[in-house]
């Protein structure tokens, strides 16, 4: 599952990466060629800071629950 997010502040980055620790199994936060471990806020503020509207967290092979679950967790930071 493909989830854009939207992370505009240092406050943003580092509740995004507590919501992605909470999640069981793999994610990437991808945004145009790069890829970031969203566990770690200096990987978020790296992606805020070069390519913002371009962010996406990749869920992989994460069970379609917990997916589900991390979106919901992540529905304030939902990109549009």
């Amino acid at each position: 599952m493909i989830i854009p997010i939207r992370v505009q502040s240092m406050r943003e980055a580092e509740l995004v990466c507590e919501k992605c620790r909470e999640a069981e199994g793999d994610l990437v936060l991808r945004a145009g060629r790069y890829c970031v471990d969203p566990r770690l806020t200096m990987g978020i503020l790296a992606m805020m800071y070069t390519l913002p509207l371009e962010m996406a967290l990749d869920t992989l092979d994460m069970a379609q629950e917990e997916a589900l679950r991390l979106k919901e967790a992540l529905k304030a930071f939902l990109r549009d």
